[in-house]
Parts: C-alpha cells; structure tokens; sequence
C-alpha cells in the first residue's frame, strides 16, 4: 500500500509520530532514513509513492531487541512486530502501516546495517554527532542525522531533491 492516497499518507504520519513517541518512551532513539528522511526534508510530507516508514537506531543490539520486545509486548499501543530479520531489521505493523526499524553498529569511522539481502553502509559525518540536529515535523521535534542533505546526496545521487514522480507510477 503506497502513500499516494492522502487519507493513508496521514494515517502513516499520525502512526509515525505515535511510534516515535513511544519508542522515546521506552528509550529507543530512533532517526528517519532512507524514503522517510528524504520526505521530510525535501517536502516536508511522506513520500507519496513510498509504501513504509523508515527509522533507524544506531547503538547495542541487545537493548534494540529488548526494547522492540516491550514495545510489541506493550498492548495498548496496538504496534506489533511482523518481521524480525536476525535483529537487524525489524517490523512494527499497526492496521496497514508498516515502520521498519534498521539497527546500525559502528565499525571504525563508518556505519553498517542490512535489510535481506542488502548491506548499507553510512559514513560517520552524515550520522555523527547525534542530537546536533532536530527537525520540526508537523508540530513534533523529532532526532536527526548529523547531515541529512549529505547523506541524501551520497544514498540517492546529487538531484534528490527532485521528485522522481514518473519513475514510481
């Protein structure tokens, strides 16, 4: 399901904010990346041929996985983990969203993560230092990358903050 229907683009941003929230909550900092982190910063909106919410949480994986336990376990907030692949993404569902959680270790100067089969690596200037940067998305603060335009220029080429519409149709 894609966010091109605007009823589901602020169905999928109410769901975001509350996420955040409640994983603040629990002590899980998380930042927006990949589609969601050019959304905001490019059109300050969700992309709308995007079909999930993208946050990722740099730190242990042991407190990742026990935090989105509690979170899942956490019944009044209706987030259930559909996915869990090897800790390293995880998937929290509610009705028909879906907010991927990537966690990212550090190795030397650069950061890793993966999804299936795909390795991502982020250099140590795009992330750090954490909470330098905070945006304002619809009325919420939420945390940051250290360097969101660079990185959305090295991940997605240097005309990222041109929309692709066609591309995605």
């Amino acid at each position: 399901m894609h966010f091109r229907d605007k009823n589901i683009r602020e169905k999928a941003i109410i769901y975001f904010l509350d996420f955040y929230k409640l994983s603040s909550k629990y002590g899980l900092e998380l930042y927006p990346f990949f589609g969601t982190l050019l959304g905001i910063i490019r059109d300050n909106d969700l992309i709308p041929h995007d079909n999930d919410i993208d946050l990722i949480y740099i730190g242990n994986n042991s407190n990742f996985t026990k935090i989105c336990t509690a979170i899942n376990n956490d019944k009044s907030n209706k987030f259930n983990i559909t996915r869990n692949q090897n800790n390293q993404l995880i998937t929290f569902q509610k009705e028909d969203i879906n907010i991927d959680l990537y966690f990212f270790q550090k190795v030397d100067n650069e950061f890793y993560g993966s999804s299936f089969d795909k390795k991502y690596r982020v250099l140590k200037q795009h992330l750090l230092p954490l909470d330098s940067n905070n945006l304002v998305f619809k009325n919420t603060n939420i945390r940051c990358i250290n360097a969101p335009k660079s990185w959305l220029s090295y991940y997605y080429g240097e005309d990222w903050d041109i929309p692709k519409i066609n591309l995605y149709l």
